[in-house]
Parts: C-alpha cells; sequence; structure tokens
C-alpha cells in the first residue's frame, strides 16, 4: 500500500475497521520529558543474508536484528536460526502491491516458530499484523516524529518504534517515557520508493544485478535498493552519528541500517558502535536533519 493512498482494510479482512485508539495527549509540564535509558541497546537491520552472514562474529554484541521476513527464509540462514531468533525482528516490506495475506500468514508462521518481533513500516501493516503471535514494531515509515504520534503507534499495538528521519536531536527529549524508542545512528536515508526502476532500462529485471544507482547534476551517486517489485532510492552518503552519540542519548536503542554497504564493511562499523565511545566516521557522511531544521 502506498503511503499515499487512504486507509482502508486489509485484504483478505471481512471486517473493514481500523482498530480503535483513545486521544492520546501528553502530560503538561516537564513530566514528559525522557530520561537516559539504564542500559543503550544497539539494533542492526540488514537488506541481504550475505551481509548477515558476514558479520557473525559480531552478533552478540548486537541486542536486536531486523530482517526482512523474506530473508529469514533463506536456506543459509537455517543453521543459524537458534541463535539468531531470540534477537530477531522479522520486517515487512515498505510497500505491498499485492500479497498482503501471505505475508501476514508468513510472519504467523514464524512467531510460532519463536520469532519475538515482527515490524511494520505503514500503517496498513499494524492491522496486518495484529494478533500475528509475536510483539509488532513500528518502521521508519511511520512517522513517529513528535511525542503524540509515537503515543499513536502504541496505541494501535506497536511495542517499539523507529524515530522518523526528520525528527531533531533536540526533540528526543519530548517523546513520553513509555515509548520504547530506537533512534538511526548509521544507514543510507531512503530518498524515495520507486514503482518503476530506473534500472529497467538496462535489459529489465531478469538481466539487473541488483547494483547501481541514479547519478544527479554534481556527480553524486544516489544508490537504488532493489525491494522485488519496487525499489527504494537512498542517499548519495550514509548517515554517522559515531561521534555525536550523545546527541541519541535518550533513544532507547541505536540503529544501524546496512543497505548497500559491502558485506566486509559492516563487522567494522558494528564493533565502533558497541564500544560504546565516541568514534570518528570513516569517509564522507551526513547528519541527516538532526541538527538542521525542517
Amino acid at each position: 500500500m502506498s503511503p499515499s493512498q487512504p486507509a482502508t482494510p486489509c485484504a483478505g479482512r471481512s471486517t473493514g475497521s481500523w482498530p480503535s485508539a483513545a486521544p492520546h495527549r501528553l502530560p503538561r509540564g516537564g513530566s514528559c520529558r525522557r530520561g537516559r535509558p539504564a542500559r543503550r541497546q544497539l539494533a542492526a537491520r540488514f537488506e541481504a543474508v550475505e551481509q548477515l552472514l558476514a558479520a557473525r562474529e559480531v552478533w552478540p554484541l548486537l541486542d536486536e536484528i531486523l530482517l526482512p521476513l523474506r530473508v529469514l527464509e533463506d536456506r543459509r540462514l537455517a543453521p543459524f536460526l537458534d541463535e539468531l531468533l531470540p534477537k530477531l525482528t522479522g520486517c515487512l516490506p515498505r510497500l505491498l502491491f499485492t500479497g498482503e495475506g501471505e505475508e501476514a500468514q508468513r510472519a504467523r508462521r514464524w512467531a510460532a516458530r519463536g520469532l519475538p518481533r515482527v515490524e511494520g513500516d505503514n500503517l496498513a501493516h499494524l492491522e496486518l499484523l495484529r494478533g500475528c503471535g509475536a510483539e509488532v514494531t513500528a518502521g521508519p515509515g511511520l512517522s513517529c516524529f513528535s511525542g503524540p504520534a509515537a503515543l499513536a503507534l502504541q496505541g494501535m499495538g506497536a511495542v517499539r518504534a523507529t524515530l522518523s528521519p526528520e525528527v531533531q536531536a533536540a526533540e528526543i527529549a519530548q517523546f513520553p517515557q513509555t515509548v520504547f524508542l530506537r533512534a538511526l545512528g548509521y544507514g543510507r536515508l531512503p530518498v524515495m520508493n520507486l514503482r518503476a526502476c530506473p534500472l529497467q532500462n538496462r535489459g529489465g529485471c531478469a538481466a539487473c544485478r541488483r547494483t547501481g544507482g541514479v547519478v544527479d547534476r554534481t556527480g553524486r551517486l544516489f544508490p537504488l535498493l532493489c525491494q522485488g517489485g519496487w525499489s527504494q532510492l537512498l542517499n548519495c552518503l550514509p548517515l554517522d552519528m559515531g561521534d555525536r552519540r550523545d546527541a541519541l542519548a535518550l533513544a532507547d536503542s541505536e540503529l544501524l541500517w546496512f543497505t548497500v554497504e559491502a558485506p566486509g564493511e559492516i563487522a567494522p562499523t558494528i564493533r565502533r558502535y558497541a564500544a560504546g565511545q565516541r568514534s570518528t566516521p570513516q569517509g564522507r557522511y551526513t547528519r541527516g536533519l538532526y541538527f538542521r531544521a525542517v
């Protein structure tokens, strides 16, 4: 479902109602301000099984590992599932044009096998995953950009939420303590979702090696991440908060999002953040909107 479409009941549901939620109001004064968590967690999202397997030596450093649900079914992961399962969050695709019922069934199958969390990345997913047997979390596409937004997502069943990339670092203090928040510490931010992939012009999907991107007039490459049926255009530079981690100290978890990184780049980045100290970013990077007003 495209985020621009009006909210409609999910396919396969006999009832056409969304879960109701009472109005969410933050308490007045400073009582809603967050404090630092007792221990900040470290989470990492991988888009490809090769990336995850290449980082096996640093799995113990991670509290949460996010993977697309379809990647969980890769046979190469089978020998490691007992080790991985307690940390896993299975993620639905950001966009679903068809097959919503199949994704819901996949989530239920994995929840029955012990998957602790599933993540939705648009409002349709929260209803789709309702009652699947695993905890539901809210991805970055759900625009968790304020305290009331976080409470609304919580009211719709999300037990944790990833902050919107539009949130400024100073605004994290205004989120209520009751909502478990992930803050993106590293990763290429999505710029655009594309139904028609520009790389199709090179010979179609059958001949695509799933590498490449769009070059702007200044010569900067914006990578394309194939999601099977649609693509994400990613920023030309990765967000890296390695030397400004104090700005995200009020979030419960730092999220490292690996998209088009080579497998060999991933473990060093995880070690850098797991050390719990300020670290100098490698190469060119951006701060996103953490210190810039929209």
